[in-house]
């Protein structure tokens, strides 16, 4: 969360207005430095601090999809009520910047006609010294020869 509060901060330093729409849980963090604050339901600590998530982070192949606290997460995170929070938040942006893991922030820009733009701060790809997030494949894929 840090870099993108920092990216806010310089963004509101600049003379825009920056609303930080993340978790719940990281609200009094956010609002620290003295940004808005849209909550989005779910808790992605909770996730990446559990077991598997270390794992993930780690780099190894993990199967999150039967997670029973993946799938939790996601029901949250994809529920109604929180996808109107979401998109009530994005009402008159100038533009949306989203993580990874909140690709529906591409669909909301989209839908609002404001441009958009991905910020990753882990690698999408593996590096030298930073393993890629692997997830384990969970089922075959038809389009690929074996």
């Amino acid at each position: 969360m840090q870099p993108y509060c920092a990216l806010a901060i310089g963004l509101k330093r600049a003379g825009h207005e920056v609303t930080v729409a993340a978790n719940e849980n990281f609200e009094s963090f956010v609002r620290q430095f003295d940004l808005e604050f849209a909550p989005i339901a779910g808790n992605s600590q909770e996730l990446l601090q559990s077991k598997k998530g270390m794992r993930l982070i780690a780099g190894e192949k993990v199967p999150m999809v039967s997670d029973k606290l993946l799938l939790q997460q996601m029901h949250s995170a994809m529920s109604a009520t929180s996808r109107l929070r979401v998109y009530a938040a994005c009402q008159g942006t100038e533009v949306i910047i989203y993580t990874p893991l909140t690709n529906w922030g591409y669909h909301i820009a989209e839908k609002l006609g404001v441009p958009c733009f991905m910020a990753s701060v882990v690698p999408l790809t593996p590096t030298g010294t930073f393993p890629f997030l692997r997830f384990s494949q969970i089922a075959n894929n038809p389009l690929s020869k074996r």
